[in-house]
């Protein structure tokens, strides 16, 4: 079984130094991953390179790792990460979820939704998340960019291509 995972993230003109995006599959992230002490410490110093990070695969039966794994990050940092994470997704018992971690005094998070799987063509709908920036040391605050990640899971190399770009993904601008 192939496994693809895709960040796509289009914007208008902007300086890319000012606000650091990420992707992270973190496989099956939930109660055993946040504690062991050795692994919530890695993951917490990888999300720190991040001004906005999405993080995939995310089960948990007690929907709280995910919490406890941002209260890290911020005690790590003595920040002031925030985050927001979608509704448990998938066609089968297993159910995952998208969680996006953000700062807020760089970022505001707009609409989070999730793509229609009608013809199941996911095992877990893709999903887009509205940025928009906040600082004013960005050249292109009071824009907003629209980034789409999803986690596509086929046997077959060649669906996966004809469905990832079968997707279309809406773009706007405001100023």
């Amino acid at each position: 079984m192939h496994e693809i995972i895709l960040l796509l993230f289009s914007c208008s003109i902007i300086n890319v130094e000012c606000i650091k995006i990420g992707s992270f599959n973190i496989q099956v992230f939930g109660q055993n991953k946040v504690s062991k002490t050795d692994v919530l410490s890695i993951l917490v110093k990888i999300l720190s390179r991040y001004d906005l990070i999405v993080v995939q695969e995310i089960r948990d039966a007690k929907n709280t790792a995910f919490r406890h794994l941002v209260d890290e990050l911020n005690r790590y940092t003595k920040g002031n990460y925030k985050f927001v994470i979608s509704e448990k997704l998938g066609r089968t018992n297993s159910k995952e979820q998208y969680g996006v971690i953000y700062k807020p005094d760089l970022i505001r998070i707009g609409k989070m939704v999730t793509f229609d799987n009608k013809k199941n063509l996911f095992e877990r709908p893709p999903m887009a998340v509205e940025v928009h920036t906040t600082s004013s040391e960005c050249s292109y605050s009071r824009r907003y960019e629209r980034g789409l990640w999803l986690s596509i899971e086929k046997e077959n190399e060649t669906d996966t291509f004809t469905y990832r770009h079968g997707i279309r993904l809406g773009y706007s601008r405001s100023s």
